[in-house]
Parts: C-alpha cells; structure tokens; sequence
C-alpha cells in the first residue's frame, strides 16, 4: 500500500474516532490482534510504553519484528513529496547524505537526476550494497563524518522513530554546511498506533521548535512535513 493511501487512513481514523477510543486498550486490542497475530499484539500495544527502557539492540530487534506493517513498499515518501525533495536540491552542491536510508530508493533517484553528486546512504539495518551511493551502517546519534562535511543531508521517516531525538538532530546539523531537508508524518499522538513512531508531530510548531533553526521553509505534503533549512541566502 503506497504512502498516499496509508496517510489517508491514517487520517481518517484519527480524526473521526475520539482520543478516548483510541488510546482505549479494549478498543484497540482487537484492530492489533488483527495486524499483528497473537503471539506480537501484547508486545506491539506496549511497545510505546516499553521502547525508552529497552537496551538499542533489543530495541532495533523488536521495531524490525513490529513493522512497519507496510515494510515491501519501496518508500515511505509520497511522490509529491519525493518532486518536492529533487526539486530543492541544488545541482552546484558535491555530495549528499540520505540518514535512514532504507532500501535506498530516494538515493536511486537522487541519482538519476543528478549523476555528478557523492551519495552516502546510512542505516542502522545492515543490507546491501546500492548503486552509485556508499553505504554506511551507523546510529544517527553518532554520524560518521566530520563537522559541516556534508553539502547536504537528507533525512526521512526516521526521526519518529528515534528514541534520543534531539541527539540525532544535532548530529545531522553538525555534518550539515548547506541545506537540511527533513520529513516526518504529521500525525496525532495516540497511545495506540500501527507503527513504531515515538515521536509525533500534529503541527508545523512542534517540528520546528525541536530542530530549533530561524530561518527554515516547512510545508505540508499529502500528510507529511516536508522542513528545509538552507533555502536561498539561509544556510545552517
């Protein structure tokens, strides 16, 4: 199911049902034991409540077995928001970095449309090599790489997911020395929800207070934030 359909639903369920059916266990259990069998609901409905106690192994072993339900898809980009991404990548800019780079699908298109750049994909989850791009296996809390090293760094649906969020933006802002762009769902918090976000971000506010940069341009994109830091005179 593409992105698109999933924010719609997603949508539609969490603004038409009240919090308090939402966030009701009773209510819930019988949606989880439907999504995820017997043996994972227990675990999938705790695991909000769970994952900030959990040491970073176990807790990379638990995401990896809850989700996301949506895991064959290509990417958890819109395709509004991917044209929004490329078209807000200067052509002058040397390399890029994609921080959460999945499967390695923007990184594909990236470099289509821009052959000359260096690409870096990083991802804790160990994989493949891609095609035109280096592949690093590392924690977003502790990138890899030198301060202001890298002309852009991209990252998306990632941060709902980091347990030391403000960690992970400052690293990103650390080996930034043009133009950030970062996407996140905006979501509603529900104790409940059929993924393994911890963060959540109804409004454009609390994105930007977190990232916490002047001077930024932040829309959104068929159910997403699509923030970016560096555009025009603005830089990092």
């Amino acid at each position: 199911m593409n992105r698109e359909r999933t924010n719609l639903i997603r949508n539609v369920v969490d603004q038409k049902l009240p919090s308090i059916m939402r966030n009701s266990k009773h209510f819930m259990y019988p949606f989880f034991l439907h999504v995820y069998g017997r043996k994972l609901t227990k675990t999938a409905m705790n695991f909000k409540q769970d994952v900030f106690r959990i040491p970073p192994k176990e807790r990379l072993v638990l995401s990896e077995k809850l989700g996301p339900i949506t895991r064959d898809r290509k990417t958890d980009l819109t395709l509004e928001s991917l044209d929004y991404i490329l078209g807000n990548i200067d052509s002058s800019i040397s390399n890029i970095i994609d921080v959460g780079c999945g499967k390695g699908y923007l990184l594909e298109q990236i470099s289509e449309k821009f052959p000359h750049i260096e690409l870096f994909g990083l991802d804790v989850i160990t994989g493949s090599q891609f095609n035109n791009s280096h592949k690093l296996n590392a924690e977003i809390t502790s990138l890899p790489f030198c301060d202001r090293s890298i002309d852009c760094v991209v990252c998306t649906h990632t941060l709902e997911h980091v347990v030391d969020i403000r960690s992970a933006i400052s690293e990103l802002k650390r080996i930034c020395r043009k133009r950030m762009i970062l996407v996140v769902p905006k979501q509603r918090y529900f104790r409940y929800t059929f993924d393994t976000h911890i963060h959540f971000f109804e409004s454009e506010e609390q994105l930007a207070a977190l990232v916490g940069m002047k001077e930024y341009d932040c829309r959104e994109i068929k159910g997403d934030w699509v923030y970016i830091v560096g555009v025009g005179s603005h830089g990092i």
